[in-house]
């Protein structure tokens, strides 16, 4: 482009390159150019725009579109806000333990667990296994019904395992040992 050409501009509503000497507006949303042509604006609205205290916005249609699914969007929000802090209030109920019966069985380790009980085979999602100083193994569970598929086989395939033992008493257990 030589120097004493007008600069161009890319109209967002029709997609037609114009110069900016042949008028334009900016979306007070996104300031994107708009040609005026594809505007639509009454010749008092048209007297509005150069002001620099006006109140007339000029919005493009993507803008309105966007605007128009806030209330929507805020409620999705709200929505995912409360369904986070459900799954934060009951992670503790959707949490079982294997501890072994003895210290002296201590030859299952995570690996093992982990070898021995595939998720996939009994439909299980595991968000999240852990293994204490004691050698206790947590494994925590998306559902209530996954966490009791978790224990039948947990029980059958992990033989020196008891079960039911509350997630509490795991935990204090594991305090006392790191103090």
């Amino acid at each position: 482009m030589e120097g004493n050409e007008p600069e161009a501009e890319v109209c967002i509503k029709c997609k037609t390159e114009f110069h900016i000497d042949s008028g334009y507006y900016k979306c007070d949303s996104c300031f994107g150019s708009v040609y005026k042509d594809c505007v639509n604006l009454t010749s008092s609205e048209v007297r509005c725009m150069p002001l620099q205290k006006r109140v007339l916005l000029l919005i493009c249609d993507e803008c309105k579109q966007l605007i128009a699914r806030m209330p929507y969007m805020v409620k999705m929000m709200e929505e995912i806000k409360r369904e986070l802090a459900d799954l934060k209030a009951n992670y503790r109920k959707d949490t079982y333990a294997n501890v072994p019966k003895s210290q002296q069985n201590i030859g299952k380790n995570k690996e093992e667990v982990q070898r021995l009980i595939n998720p996939c085979e009994i439909n299980v999602g595991i968000r999240n296994i852990k293994e204490t100083k004691k050698v206790n193994i947590v494994l925590k569970c998306d559902t209530e019904q996954e966490l009791e598929r978790l224990k039948k086989s947990a029980e059958s395939k992990l033989k020196g395992y008891v079960g039911n033992k509350e997630i509490e008493e795991l935990e204090e257990s594991t305090r006392k040992q790191n103090t």
